[in-house]
């Protein structure tokens, strides 16, 4: 696991980065706040939040210059622990942000929603959640009107004489409740098969609807 150390990170500056580091956080923070409480008060653009967005944009040419260190090489983000915030090892939820639909913790740094169950070995394995990235619970599979990425890899009808091109995209209990009440919510879909050929933006899918045929028993 390659996880992002904050602390040891903050440790091996020397004085004048860590300076450095401080101002451009302090400059972040009151822009931030400064613009939203422009936002608040209307459109007009006046010349003090000017001067915010500006600080904005040096704060950010202050870090790149201090922090020499490319994301990439973090593949399992930041080490929240290392700062004392309890979070999940699997998914990343914290105290303050849980779950969709909720969870607790069963572990020290894991969530009830990322908890193996008994019954995981007789679960489907669809590989991780399409809107909040679990890999536990994941049960629920949906049709979508749409072509996979992989032909041949999606859902068909021998009735519709449909091949097997149609999208899929698998979620978890709560993540499929929230979908019901809002489809707009679920943004990826399955590339081909669920648990192996990953995920892919549904904006990203091929164009054109994939849906079932209007069948004539007469």
């Amino acid at each position: 696991m390659s996880r992002f150390n904050a602390r040891q990170a903050w440790d091996a500056l020397d004085a004048d980065q860590q300076r450095a580091v401080g101002e451009a956080a302090l400059l972040l923070q009151l822009s931030t706040e400064a613009q939203a409480i422009a936002l608040d008060e209307g459109p007009n653009l006046t010349p003090a939040l000017k001067l915010w967005e500006r600080a904005e944009q040096i704060a950010w040419r202050l870090l790149e210059g201090v922090v020499p260190i490319d994301a990439d090489l973090f593949p399992d983000g930041p080490d929240l622990a290392a700062l004392g915030i309890r979070a999940c090892r699997e998914c990343g939820c914290t105290d303050d942000n849980a779950c969709p639909g909720g969870c607790s913790w069963v572990e020290t740094d894991l969530c009830s929603a990322c908890a193996p169950t008994d019954s995981a070995e007789d679960e489907p394995q669809l590989g991780p959640c399409c809107m909040c990235d679990t890999r536990q619970g994941v049960h629920n599979l949906i049709m979508l009107d749409r072509r996979c990425e992989i032909p041949g890899h999606g859902w068909g009808c021998v009735v519709c004489g449909l091949p097997a091109d149609g999208a899929y995209a698998v979620l978890c209990d709560p993540c499929r409740e929230i979908w019901q009440a809002d489809h707009s919510q679920m943004l990826f879909a399955c590339r081909g098969y669920p648990a192996s050929e990953g995920r892919i933006a549904i904006a990203e899918l091929p164009p054109g609807e994939f849906k079932h045929r209007d069948i004539d028993h007469g």
